[in-house]
């Protein structure tokens, strides 16, 4: 007998029904089919959420069952999303977390947004778990923080703006008793974690702070901030530390408190440093034997000889006290391109003096016994440009000259990456013009060293089946609306290489431990030239078609594999028995092994 009555489960068995549904339009279609299943499909698609402009995100085509960790809410509903939170409370209360992407500039609709979420949480204060856990601006370059939105959320509550600067949990009875009339502690918006511009606003955060991203622009901010009881506890209590600009972390680690409190709670550490003399204020309050997740982000303008005893004694370090690290990420800020005869980097590209180097010569110092890497973020040029290059040094002037000794150099330091057996997740945003041009994957896992460095053609060229045909007519075009000139298929290499860079979030901006988290940019939209009318993923399906031995030697040397980026091109890793699938996520483009 079949019945129309409809089934009803234990909450752990929808939890984990929902909790293997990862996509915005299956769990759409399982909250309309009853009450029952749109209160848990709801709960899961209001947990995350990600404003954004949706001009400027890229899609992912044909492989819905992608795992997405954040719900996408374009700009144009904002308006809608906030009406349907404030017709239903149950809704509020399933929004843990908000991520505002960059190039929102809506801050009157924001500022409503946040309104409503913690009016929520203001009067569920019994039930700490409901609501609002983190409310994250991505653009790092926005002077505006959920702190900033709370000071002024709180003058409009009491009835005054001004002083605009006065603390966000001030203990003043008569001020937060007329809050819409509520009896509140001092503790009123305690959240999960925290974005601050300015080291005074330390005194700020709640003792329920248990991330926090630093963000200061001003070098000569003062630094005289002292460590209050609360503050003393809110530091051995952290659990996630960024700090997002190299002023950030001076500023930080050369306070007085950086000297008297221990992190050792900390999991999670984002560095941005322009200067390794900190490492020893660093080391001293932070317990890199408990890191699970460690980034260093760096810059290196100029090299002295002794920079090689400096960056030694830091693989020394590092080699002694990781044993519990998970996820790496290592990002070099360059701002000059490094493939260049008179660059200063150039020169001592395979030194121990330049950090770059002696991170990559030095790779065994994060892949030791105890550690076990699942998720890696690794680029060493920052500047997404491939000059031309040749081997003959007559052409100094003109193109950028290597020789054997480089390409045996850099295939050396590639196979420093191949070490890591138990990755899960690898990222390399310079593959195509820091390592592509130099080295040559087979399909059966051996790697050689590229002596054709002078042509990129091979990726545009080897496949003759009929999409690969259409892509190729689709250059001949560009290459005459773009007016590429000389090497046509190198001008067009180095163009789609850049506009796939581009797709990628700025790392001056954002910490390469979160580079999947969020959907990539639309780079077509987003660059300088203004809306291009190209097909980029039809030339993205074209280079893959060039390049499967390529990623036939990656699933190879590293079987954990499930998700690998290659310059802005994201493959999705799926295995079975029998089968190897792999699925370009933004290009449809998919490939079986």
């Amino acid at each position: 007998m079949i019945t129309t009555q409809p089934l009803y489960y234990p909450d752990n068995v929808m939890n984990l029904i929902v909790s293997n549904i990862d996509n915005t339009r299956d769990l759409l279609s399982l909250s309309r089919v009853t009450k029952y299943t749109n209160y848990y499909a709801n709960k899961k698609l209001f947990r995350h959420v990600l404003l954004s402009s949706e001009q400027i995100l890229l899609k992912t085509i044909g492989f819905d069952d992608y795992l997405q960790s954040v719900t996408i809410l374009p700009l144009n509903k904002l308006n809608q999303f906030v009406s349907a939170l404030s017709q239903n409370i149950t809704l509020i209360s399933f929004v843990q977390k908000v991520f505002v992407g960059a190039g929102i500039n809506n801050l009157e609709g924001i500022t409503l947004l946040a309104n409503l979420l913690m009016d929520f949480k203001v009067k569920n204060q019994s039930v700490p778990l409901l609501g609002l856990k983190e409310f994250k601006f991505l653009n790092q370059c926005s002077s505006t923080t959920f702190i900033s939105l709370n000071k002024e959320l709180m003058s409009i509550k009491s009835g005054t703006t001004s002083p605009r600067y006065h603390m966000l949990y001030e203990n003043d009875e008569d001020e937060i008793n007329r809050y819409n009339g509520h009896n509140y502690d001092e503790n009123v918006f305690a959240l999960n974690a925290y974005q601050i511009r300015s080291l005074h606003e330390l005194s700020y955060l709640p003792l329920e702070t248990e991330g926090l991203s630093v963000n200061v622009k001003r070098q000569y901010e003062s630094s005289n901030v002292s460590l209050t009881e609360n503050l003393h506890q809110i530091f051995s209590k952290l659990r996630s530390l960024e700090l997002a600009t190299s002023e950030s972390a001076t500023l930080f680690f050369n306070c007085d408190f950086s000297r008297s409190v221990v992190f050792e709670n900390l999991t999670r550490i984002s560095l941005n440093l322009n200067n390794l003399n900190l490492i020893d204020a660093i080391s001293s309050c932070i317990q890199f034997q408990n890191l699970e997740c460690f980034e260093l982000k760096f810059k290196q303008p100029t090299i002295q000889e002794w920079d090689c005893e400096i960056n030694l004694t830091l693989i020394d370090f590092f080699h002694l006290n990781f044993s519990k690290l998970r996820k790496l990420s290592l990002i070099h800020l360059n701002s000059n391109n490094l493939l260049n005869n008179s660059s200063v980097l150039n020169q001592y590209s395979f030194k121990e003096s330049n950090l770059s180097f002696c991170l990559l010569n030095n790779f065994s110092a994060f892949n030791n016994d105890q550690c076990s890497i699942k998720y890696l973020n690794i680029s060493m040029n920052n500047f997404s440009l491939l000059p031309p290059i040749s081997k003959e040094f007559k052409y100094s002037k003109t193109h950028f000259i290597v020789d054997n000794y480089y390409l045996r150099s850099k295939l050396n330091l590639f196979s420093k990456l191949l070490t890591m057996s138990s990755l899960e997740t690898l990222i390399i945003p310079d593959y195509f013009f820091n390592w592509k041009p130099f080295i040559k994957l087979q399909s059966n896992g051996e790697l050689l060293q590229n002596d054709k460095v002078e042509t990129t053609n091979y990726l545009f060229e080897n496949c003759s089946c009929t999409d690969c045909h259409h892509s190729r007519t689709l250059i001949q075009s560009y290459t005459a609306n773009f007016k590429f000139t000389e090497d046509k298929l190198s001008s067009v290499y180095n163009f789609v290489v850049g506009m796939l860079f581009k797709r990628l979030p700025t790392f001056e901006q954002s910490s390469g431990l979160d580079t999947l988290k969020y959907p990539f940019h639309n780079s077509v939209e987003i660059s300088n030239y203004g809306y291009l009318n190209i097909d980029l993923s039809s030339l993205v399906r074209l280079m893959l078609d060039n390049m499967v031995d390529d990623l036939k030697f990656f699933v190879a040397h590293f079987s954990f594999l499930k998700s690998l980026c290659l310059g802005g091109i994201l493959i999705d890793v799926s295995k079975s028995e029998n089968l190897i699938k792999l699925s370009a996520v933004y290009d449809s483009w998919e490939c079986k092994l």
